[in-house]
C-alpha cells in the first residue's frame, strides 16, 4: 500500500505505534498490529446498503492500530490527538454523563442479549 519509497516513515511510524501502546498499557501478550486503509465516498455515503449507487476513490492514508485481548470485559482505548483514554465496560453498558463517544459503545454484546462472553481489550491507534 505505501510503496518502497514510504518504507523508512511507514516503519517509524508503527515503531511509534508499538512504543506508544507500551507506554499505555506495558508490554501485552498476544498484541497485534492492524491497518485500515483509507476510503472516500465521493458520492453516496450510506447509500450502498439501501439500495443506492456509491462513487468511492481509494486514498493514500490508513488508521493503524495495536490491539491486545484482556481477560475482563473492558475496552480501553487511546487515540494520538486525543489526550483523553475511553473505557467502555462491557457488563455496563448505560450511558454516562460526559461520555462523547460517538457511538453505540454496547451495541455488539447488547444485540446479542448478553454480556456474559464479550471480552475487553487494549488498543491504541493513530
Amino acid at each position: 500500500m505505501y510503496g518502497q519509497q514510504q518504507l523508512e516513515e511507514q516503519t517509524a511510524r508503527y515503531t511509534q505505534l508499538n512504543e506508544s501502546f507500551e507506554q499505555y498499557f506495558g508490554v501485552q501478550e498476544g498484541s497485534k498490529l492492524f491497518s485500515a486503509v483509507g476510503r472516500s465516498e465521493i458520492r453516496g455515503n450510506h447509500m450502498d446498503h439501501n439500495h443506492g449507487k456509491v462513487l468511492a476513490g481509494s486514498i493514500t492514508l490508513d488508521t493503524i492500530a495495536v490491539a491486545a485481548p484482556t481477560t475482563d470485559s473492558v475496552i480501553t482505548f487511546y487515540s494520538e490527538g486525543y489526550d483523553q483514554k475511553y473505557v467502555i465496560d462491557l457488563t455496563d453498558l448505560a450511558p454516562k454523563a460526559g461520555d462523547d463517544y460517538g457511538f453505540d459503545s454496547g451495541y455488539g454484546c447488547r444485540y446479542s442479549g448478553s454480556t456474559e462472553n464479550c471480552r475487553g481489550t487494549r488498543i491504541c491507534s493513530h
